[in-house]
């Protein structure tokens, strides 16, 4: 049962969705941009002299779905400080993750 496809709830019931924003910052700064270009780096234009956007509302929600169901592994004790550990790699819980991001 995969409950992350759209949405999920926390243990209080509230409902959450994927976070479009980290989704939003690794395209525009870490990737492909907010324009598409030419091969010389100067933008490429549609019929009217707009900028061509590389990616729409749709992408940014797919690409957010992808980030779903990651989640902090147990502290170790010994070196963190805390319930979650910061040193270890987060696992995936395949409950929270999307099946079709």
């Amino acid at each position: 049962r995969n409950r992350s496809i759209q949405w999920s709830r926390d243990d209080t019931g509230a409902i959450h969705f994927p976070d479009e924003n980290y989704a939003r910052e690794v395209m525009q700064l870490f990737s492909i941009g907010v324009e598409n270009l030419n091969m010389d780096g100067t933008r490429k234009l549609d019929d009217n002299g707009n900028s061509i956007p590389t990616y729409d509302t749709d992408d940014i929600m797919s690409y957010a779905r992808v980030w779903t169901g990651f989640v902090a592994r147990n502290s170790r004790g010994n070196i963190d400080s805390g319930s979650r550990s910061e040193l270890d790699p987060m696992s995936i819980d395949v409950e929270e993750h999307d099946i079709f991001p």
